[in-house]
């Protein structure tokens, strides 16, 4: 493991930040307001908008937000990803040497938070219905829970965010590279990822408007996404490097 550094950050991860910053920044077209968006379900069972002053942030699983709430967040990431601001996250996040800040060392899980914070960011600068989103979670444990019970057969068919996210099933077979490395799969172009640009030079019909993903439907559940493997990733080590690389080694890199 790669030594860490707690008192004074590397400039590759000061880096990041300002990266992050400034993307958040210049999307703005007019600076955000103080405004929270939340939304109310009427008396006749409708769904309402409402702005009022942002709170706390509070993300919740993808599962407990309302069908006005997604549409808002899928939106967000569909005018995201045509405005070129998606994929230079993308980049950020393999790009060489910001890969070996943000992997195998104990800054793996402050590097994706400050990554998920300035993506957030990004988000909320469209103002609007956007300027309090909140990047929500996939609760792959409880997924998984209803796959062990035989409730559902595979990854997709257990989690309701990998379907309203495109799923895997509805597209063809080709191969994008993306920041230089190939992926292979089905690229599905179902919204918001007929949207998506694999490269921030590339612009209009030069982008794929796809993203390939894998065989999510046959795919089970890795054991890493069960209560017991989550609770010895978290617990079985008292310091934050040894938690960073349980997670990293566990649920990081068994279940993409």
């Amino acid at each position: 493991m790669k030594s860490c550094w707690f008192a004074s950050p590397s400039w590759h991860l000061v880096a990041t930040l300002f990266a992050a910053t400034a993307i958040a920044v210049t999307a703005q077209s007019s600076p955000a307001s103080a405004t929270m968006t939340t939304v109310d379900v009427a008396a006749d069972g409708t769904e309402q908008v409402a702005i009022g002053a942002c709170g706390p942030r509070i993300r919740k699983p993808w599962d407990l937000l309302l069908p006005l709430e997604k549409d808002i967040y899928l939106r967000a990431i569909a005018r995201s990803m045509d405005d070129g601001y998606y994929i230079k996250f993308v980049e950020i996040h393999t790009e060489q040497m910001t890969t070996m800040e943000a992997h195998d060392t104990c800054m793996f899980l402050y590097w994706h938070r400050l990554l998920l914070l300035g993506f957030e960011n990004m988000l909320r600068s469209y103002g609007g219905e956007f300027s309090c989103i909140t990047v929500p979670y996939w609760n792959y444990v409880d997924d998984n829970e209803r796959y062990l019970t035989g409730q559902c057969r595979s990854m997709e068919d257990c989690s309701q965010i990998l379907r309203d996210l495109g799923g895997s099933e509805s597209g063809y077979e080709q191969t994008v590279t993306i920041n230089g490395t190939p992926i292979g799969g089905t690229c599905v172009a179902t919204s918001p990822l007929d949207h998506f640009c694999e490269a921030s030079h590339l612009h209009g019909n030069q982008c794929r408007r796809c993203v390939p993903r894998g065989a999510w439907g046959s795919t089970p559940f890795p054991p890493t996404t069960s209560v017991s493997s989550l609770a010895r990733q978290l617990f079985a080590t008292p310091t934050i490097a040894g938690v960073a690389a349980n997670l990293e080694a566990g649920i990081h890199s068994t279940s993409r």
